[in-house]
Order: C-alpha cells, then sequence, then structure tokens
C-alpha cells in the first residue's frame, strides 16, 4: 500500500528453500564407525566419515520432480 492506494497483489507466491528431509540410506558398513552401544546422530556420523575421507552422496528431490514418484 502506498498512501491507501492498491499496488500489487501476489496470489499463492512460491517460494524456494533447500530443506533436509531426514530420509538416510546408508550402508551396514558405517556400523564399524559407532562403538557398541554409542548414541550416534546422523550429523555425527556424517562428519566421523568425511574425516576419514569417505564419500557421502545426496539424492535431491523437489515436488517437481517425478523421479522415484509413483
Amino acid at each position: 500500500m502506498n498512501g491507501g492506494e492498491f499496488l500489487e497483489l501476489k496470489e499463492k507466491p512460491e517460494y524456494v528453500f533447500l530443506v533436509k528431509s531426514g530420509v538416510y540410506i546408508v550402508n551396514p558398513g558405517i556400523s564399524k564407525f559407532i562403538s557398541k552401544d554409542e548414541r550416534c546422530d546422523i550429523p555425527q556420523i556424517i562428519s566421523r566419515l568425511r574425516k576419514k575421507g569417505k564419500r557421502i552422496g545426496v539424492y535431491p528431490s523437489s515436488d517437481k520432480s517425478r523421479i522415484g514418484m509413483w
């Protein structure tokens, strides 16, 4: 609004954010990087694996992507 005059309407604006979806697929071999009875979250595991030079892969997805959707 500018002095009570209507200037523009944005109907249902689209916002784009990159977020972590919380789905992890891990190789059972990562268990050797976690001590028995140790509580270890995914960010800790990823940090350990990166320090050891291991590869961490990602699969970006969005509601506009049809890959992997049934």
